[in-house]
């Protein structure tokens, strides 16, 4: 029989050693050496557990698992076990108070500081203990805004094991605030969904930080104070304020504290920072409370109240105030992620007059950032809606400073949850007033590079002398308001915008000079390139040795004057309605069963006299040749009635598992779901090519779906392309057919090159084939347009 605090189950060894569940259980059964599992008569559940210890050494003996054994990690192992012993709300809130205890008490160990009886023993030592941890409890925190009721609630016969257990864990992580960390950075194993059910991601977190530029005015304060410039008011010199009205477990004001203390060189002591929130349940206001002492501010400067409902800085008191008055919270900075409500219940009114009551709080240079569904903050919203009166509205006051489509798997407990973030700032000295940022990051991972690109974007286009036409920004390009709001005859706009990538004028420069030098190699003969001496090697002469012409490809050349291309969505050109209808039609991919396709180009082998090619998702992303894969037409006929047949310049889409997209030159073809066909009317060939569209489409494709998302970035009907005038479309057709016939012919050498490999090789492999030296080249040249083949194969004599 062993101890419950040093138990770790099955699961938990492989989450630990970096392997799947399962190798354990090989471990098990192929290493008689493997620890036993032991009894654990207080242990709830039915899994087998084994002592921690020991697993630990037999991983370190045998040299198994992918990764080296955390001892703080173990700890956290071990207090999971430990819940079984006891309500998981309970443990939570004990572990955390004990943890903070420790650093309010200036580190000191908590069983050290027990009182304890030198005769005591068992139930004996357990209330010393808990006696001992009360006398400091009420010493370092008597108003009991952070621990005094947890520590209090501690039976003496928990604390004999837990207390230990959480020095431990704090030896391990080698100090208090890293302890705290670690423990919530695995809430997801204790049964508290209030805990973790809202929880954001932390790159989430930290960009939201980035963007409200909390640090850069703890920076102007301290420059202030050493200038002797900074002005007193009601408030403390030198502090600045944030707030969080939905605070939860203070994920986003933890960030706030990471962030201040990355750049503790630039700020100084009298850059203070006071925290505040509101979060209606008393267990995670307290516990965000502590989270935040811990990270190492001071109690006095940390206000999270629980309320009995959530309330948002600003609303109410905050309207009709005039602009220099503070928020009703009396932040500087506001950070918050709007709480979470199901789409069926959801309503976007509701979702932006929190919004609005944020933004009218804010006084001057005070900034707010807001995580809220995307549905409603970035989607196209429906016209003549409240919602999208209240966003339009809102865009009007000049409030919105920046709109950020977020990737999926923000909120990793709930995975189809998409969501966005706007940047709230009141400056009526803005040098961009009429003008907002739009960033689309939903096709990318949000990685810490990426959080910091966008935060330069948005932070440099505020300050004074920046000249946003003149100014490259990575992933933000800015929009008239003017030209997002709905009007008569307008359809429902999305706020979003293709990427930029760099300065305008510079990017144009590079982009010809670098489409000069891209001609001019492929121009030059094969030798030029060195395709030559690879021709050389395997004997063959003359290859591609005639330069391809560009006489009859259109100019690239810059424009003189740079301005935005009118951008539409597919969906859009789908619903225009005119004397010519619309300009391109929508078809789905048939769901044909795997058995009824036949790979090669014979019919399905059932007599069918046709077969039809079929593409979906492998043929458009470069797993599969277009034609490998056919289906029967009597197949066809009996089993897929609806299913229809593709035209000539039917363009075909997929975006699962990423984006492809190709041109069906010849027609005739099955397409396959999830793959849909796009096909242009009449009016729509008036003003755009299938070559141009497809072109078009692969150029603004959202990447793969980021990692923790359960769906897409976007939907086809969102995809954006360009409306290009209808001569360049016809001068970019050109462009594109010729070397769409460039790529046709590489590819036929590749496919020569390929069959003249595998039948030399086949020939040799199996003792038909041999080769012979090279012949000498002969003194005179060849006859003009003669070719020579100096690698031949013969037949073993």
């Amino acid at each position: 029989m062993s101890s419950d605090a040093s138990l770790i189950s099955m699961p938990e060894i492989a989450e630990l050693a970096g392997v799947r569940r399962p190798v354990v259980t090989t471990w098990r059964r192929r290493f008689p050496d493997f620890p036993a599992p032991v009894r654990a008569p207080l242990a709830r559940t039915g899994s087998p557990l084994f002592e921690a210890d020991a697993v630990v050494d037999w991983l370190v003996a045998t040299g198994h698992g992918a990764r080296r054994v955390d001892a703080a990690e173990l700890r956290l192992y071990q207090l999971r076990t430990l819940a079984e012993r006891m309500p998981a709300r309970l443990l939570v809130g004990t572990a955390t108070a004990l943890i903070c205890l420790r650093h309010l008490d200036d580190d000191e160990s908590l069983v050290d500081g027990r009182q304890a009886d030198s005769d005591s023993d068992g139930d004996d030592e357990g209330r010393a203990l808990v006696a001992g941890l009360l006398a400091r409890a009420r010493r370092v925190d008597p108003d009991d805004r952070l621990l005094l009721a947890e520590v209090e609630a501690l039976r003496p016969a928990d604390a004999g094991w837990l207390v230990p257990a959480v020095d431990e864990l704090v030896e391990a992580a080698y100090n208090t605030a890293d302890a705290f960390e670690r423990l919530l950075a695995v809430r997801h194993r204790f049964d508290i969904p209030e805990l973790y059910a809202e929880a954001v991601v932390g790159e989430l977190a930290w960009l939201a930080v980035k963007l409200s530029g909390v640090v850069e005015r703890l920076v102007e304060i301290e420059e202030a104070t050493q200038s002797g410039t900074l002005e007193t008011g009601a408030a403390r010199p030198g502090a600045v304020r944030v707030a969080d009205p939905a605070a939860g477990g203070g994920d986003l004001l933890r960030a706030v504290v990471a962030a201040v203390q990355h750049d503790a060189e630039e700020i100084g002591d009298e850059g203070e920072l006071r925290l505040s929130g509101v979060e209606p349940s008393r267990f995670l206001a307290r516990l965000a409370r502590r989270r935040l002492v811990v990270a190492g501010l001071a109690a006095r400067f940390v206000d999270i109240r629980a309320s009995a409902g959530r309330r948002l800085a600003g609303t109410g008191q905050g309207a009709g105030k005039p602009a220099g008055s503070r928020p009703a919270s009396g932040a500087d900075v506001v950070v918050t992620c709007l709480p979470f409500q199901p789409a069926e219940s959801r309503d976007g009114a509701d979702v932006l007059v929190a919004v609005r009551g944020i933004a009218e709080g804010l006084g001057p240079r005070q900034t707010a950032v807001v995580v809220g569904p995307a549905e409603v903050l970035v989607d196209p919203l429906p016209a003549n809606r409240s919602a999208t009166r209240r966003r339009d509205e809102l865009l009007g006051t000049g409030l919105v400073e920046a709109v950020v489509a977020l990737p999926g798997g923000m909120v990793p407990y709930r995975p189809g949850y998409r969501t966005s973030l706007w940047v709230l700032r009141r400056d009526d000295a803005a040098p961009a007033r009429g003008r907002v940022l739009l960033a689309d990051l939903s096709d990318r991972e949000l990685t810490a590079q990426v959080v910091e690109s966008l935060a330069v974007d948005v932070t440099t286009w505020r300050r004074d002398g920046y000249r946003p036409e003149l100014h490259g920004r990575t992933f933000a390009s800015q929009a008239l308001i003017a030209d997002l709001v709905s009007a008569p005859g307008r359809p429902p706009m999305a706020l979003t915008a293709p990427r930029p990538a760099g300065e305008p004028t510079r990017r144009a420069a590079h982009a010809v000079a670098r489409v000069r030098e891209l001609e001019h190699q492929l121009a030059r003969p094969a030798d030029a390139n060195g395709i030559g001496d690879a021709a050389a090697d395997i004997g063959v002469e003359d290859v591609g040795s005639t330069p391809v012409s560009t006489a009859s490809s259109p100019l690239i050349a810059e424009r003189d004057e740079p301005r935005p291309v009118p951008i539409v969505s597919l969906g859009r050109l789908s619903r225009t309605t005119g004397p010519d209808g619309p300009v391109l039609r929508i078809f789905p991919g048939a769901r044909i069963a795997a058995a009824d396709v036949v790979v090669g180009r014979a019919g399905s082998g059932r007599g069918d006299p046709v077969a039809h090619p079929v593409v979906g998702s492998s043929e458009l992303i470069g797993g599969a040749r277009l034609g490998e894969r056919r289906i029967g037409l009597y197949v066809l006929a009996d089993g897929y009635p609806r299913a229809g047949l593709t035209e000539p310049g039917d363009v075909i889409v997929t975006l699962t598992p990423r984006f492809g997209a190709l041109v069906d030159e010849a027609g005739s073809s099955v397409v396959e779901f999830p793959a849909r066909v796009l096909r242009l009317t009449p009016a729509g060939l008036e003003t755009i090519t299938p070559h141009v569209l497809a072109a078009l489409l692969t150029a603004a494709a959202p990447a793969a779906r980021t990692p923790g998302a359960v769906r897409g970035p976007r939907k086809l009907a969102d995809l954006q392309i360009a409306m290009l005038p209808a001569a360049v479309s016809g001068r970019l057709d050109t462009l594109l057919a010729a070397a769409n016939a460039r790529r046709a012919a590489a590819l036929r050498e590749l496919d020569l090159l390929d069959e003249l490999g595998r039948i030399t090789v086949g020939g040799l492999a199996d003792g038909t084939l041999t080769l012979i030296p090279p012949i000498p080249a002969q003194p005179a040249s060849p006859p003009a347009g003669r070719k020579r083949s100096e690698a031949r194969a013969h037949p073993r004599s």
